[in-house]
């Protein structure tokens, strides 16, 4: 799967106003001094996979 989502990035930023297969989502946040709570990973129903895996979680800043 990361194969093709490498493979179709580009196009699919293009085409979903910048939206990227490959970004490593998680190591962005927390390299924004941002603590990961949480961070559910899945796949959303009726989505072709190689668009359809998402993240979704809670970041907050963190503390000094």
């Amino acid at each position: 799967m990361a194969a093709w989502q490498h493979r179709l990035s580009r196009l699919h930023a293009w085409a979903l106003d910048g939206c990227h297969l490959n970004r490593d989502m998680p190591g962005i946040i927390t390299g924004q001094s941002l603590s990961m709570e949480r961070c559910d990973r899945f796949y959303m129903p009726d989505r072709w996979r190689v668009s359809g895996y998402t993240f979704r979680g809670v970041a907050r800043k963190a503390s000094a």
